[in-house]
């Protein structure tokens, strides 16, 4: 009975003396949920500096606008010139599709606007190079990015809100300055291409399309002053 007694005892008392099976089992889960939960953490602490840094890109952009105006007396119009000399093309600076999967990329657009500023441009000068692409045989024209790289976007009162049916730029703003031609010649801006915001106090704004690239998916999307949006 004794012997029974003790091989029992060394039973209970888990393998080569350590732990038991059940016990071993039990640290492995615990060490399983640790490193799921540190894992959600990292996604939540990453996530979270993209959208701080992405914020910081977007107060830069906001400080170049109003020092703009302030230099000006007046906010940026919504079209600009090619840079190019012999270019023909007015741009027109609506936040919209210009063609099926390519938008107008009117943060660039501002941005060139913003070279004729001193103090705008000093403002974009301090955004940092690994948020900047540049493109064009002479770098005319600068990209914008938010953290997850893709282009800040900018809607400027001419064509905020909601524009649908389309309407053509020379309906909306009136001909062209004789011997240019606007790019795009209309305008289409719906729910499916744009987060149809109203700028604040006529005044133009910026925003990330969020994680989602997607800035008719507003609940992700990223501002400063969270725009009124047009209800379809």
């Amino acid at each position: 009975m004794r012997s029974n007694g003790q091989h029992t005892g060394r039973a209970t008392r888990g393998l080569a003396g350590g732990f038991t099976l059940v016990e071993l089992l039990v640290v492995i889960g615990i060490i399983g949920i640790l490193i799921a939960a540190s894992l959600v953490v990292g996604t939540r602490v990453v996530g979270g500096g993209k959208e701080r840094a992405t914020h910081d890109t977007l107060k830069l952009l906001d400080t170049a606008l109003q020092n703009y105006i302030q230099e000006k007396g007046e906010i940026p119009p919504p079209t600009v010139n090619d840079p190019i000399i012999t270019g023909t093309s007015t741009f027109v600076i609506a936040d919209m599709l210009a063609s099926p999967g390519v938008w107008v990329d009117t943060t660039a657009l501002f941005v060139l606007q913003a070279q004729t500023s001193r103090t705008a441009k000093e403002a974009v000068d301090r955004i940092p190079a690994q948020f900047v692409r540049r493109s064009g045989t002479q770098q005319q024209f600068t990209t914008v990015l938010d953290a997850w790289k893709n282009p800040i976007r900018y809607v400027h009162p001419a064509f905020d809100g909601r524009i649908d049916p389309q309407k053509s730029v020379a309906t909306l703003l009136g001909p062209a300055t004789p011997g240019r031609t606007y790019v795009p010649a209309n305008v289409l801006r719906t729910s499916a291409d744009s987060d149809m915001g109203v700028c604040p106090n006529n005044r133009p704004y910026f925003y990330s399309a969020g994680p989602d690239g997607k800035p008719e998916t507003i609940a992700d999307n990223i501002y400063l002053v969270k725009p009124q949006v047009s209800v379809d």
